[in-house]
């Protein structure tokens, strides 16, 4: 999952450096685009447990703070891991060679992993909804 991640780190820095340059500080996009889907991942866990297990308002089972915690928490993982010591030229500089079948295949599993992400949130919140 690591390397998903990583990869999927690597394909927004390179696309917001491609369109926007690098004034656009796309290593930080790609942070918080990276984080936000972690959190919006997290959240969908929670909210599908929450829904199939005790079929009550998602409000009661977390808060506005510990999501806020929790996504500063991601945040720092994440930027140590990519932006600290300016490693996201070292990922960028190991995954910029990827073959062009490999980019394609790959390509296709990021667009996937955001619709189903998506996709799966918004069912998700429909059916915690239906509960009520």
């Amino acid at each position: 999952m690591i390397k998903f991640y990583k990869y999927l780190y690597y394909r927004l820095y390179s696309w917001n450096l491609k369109t926007w340059g690098v004034n656009d500080m796309p290593q930080w996009n790609s942070l918080f685009g990276l984080s936000f889907m972690m959190v919006l991942n997290f959240l969908t866990l929670i909210a599908f447990l929450n829904t199939i297990i005790f079929f009550d308002d998602f409000s009661d089972l977390i808060s506005i703070k510990q999501i806020s915690f929790f996504g500063v928490i991601i945040l720092i993982f994440n930027y140590s891991w990519t932006i600290r010591d300016e490693r996201y030229k070292q990922i960028a500089k190991e995954l910029n060679k990827e073959p062009k079948i490999k980019r394609v295949h790959n390509t296709i599993k990021i667009v996937l992993y955001f619709v189903v992400s998506f996709a799966v949130f918004v069912l998700i919140a429909i059916m915690s909804g239906k509960h009520k």
